[in-house]
């Protein structure tokens, strides 16, 4: 029986939203009176999901791979400082954003928010004004378009551009 927190399908509905995610995934099922419901899941071989932690920097929303972010940090709670080549740190670590390696300045970054972010055995904040949410995409669906910054990519998922942009991890190793 239903309660106030469960037997009311939202559960399932969740399942069902992310296998129709795959193309040909489907949830079948299947009632008999007095027996009971089955549940038959179908997922086709090859797909990958790919989960991103989707953030807000400025007017741009970014896609980053949620695999490489070690933790999400406010920057109320940490302190900077600079190096003797004018670069950036938070807490010890190397400080980027969009632009790249941040270099010090009279002013305090207003960006509220950090991902620690490792990629290989480099690691840094980046800088972000917003952590919106995790989305999963299938990997098989995603297209990377490089332009300008070696960094940020447009996205497209089955040749529909995406409303948000890829941030390359490897930003931390430059």
């Amino acid at each position: 029986n239903p309660d106030t927190i469960s037997g009311r399908g939202i559960g399932l509905d969740i399942v069902n939203q992310k296998i129709g995610q795959f193309e040909n995934g489907e949830v079948k099922i299947s009632t008999v009176k007095g027996e009971g419901t089955s549940f038959s899941i179908s997922i086709p071989g090859g797909f990958t999901l790919s989960t991103f932690q989707l953030v807000r920097c400025g007017s741009n929303v970014l896609a980053v791979p949620y695999k490489s972010i070690e933790s999400t940090i406010r920057t109320d709670r940490g302190f900077y400082d600079s190096n003797d080549d004018g670069f950036l740190f938070f807490n010890g670590n190397p400080v980027f954003t969009i632009d790249g390696r941040s270099l010090a300045t009279d002013k305090t970054p207003q960006e509220e928010f950090g991902l620690i972010l490792k990629h290989m055995d480099s690691q840094g904040v980046f800088l972000v004004d917003e952590i919106l949410f995790l989305k999963d995409i299938p990997e098989e669906r995603l297209t990377l378009i490089i332009e300008e910054n070696q960094y940020l990519y447009k996205v497209s998922t089955n040749n529909i551009h995406a409303d948000f942009l890829y941030l390359n991890p490897a930003i931390v190793t430059m």
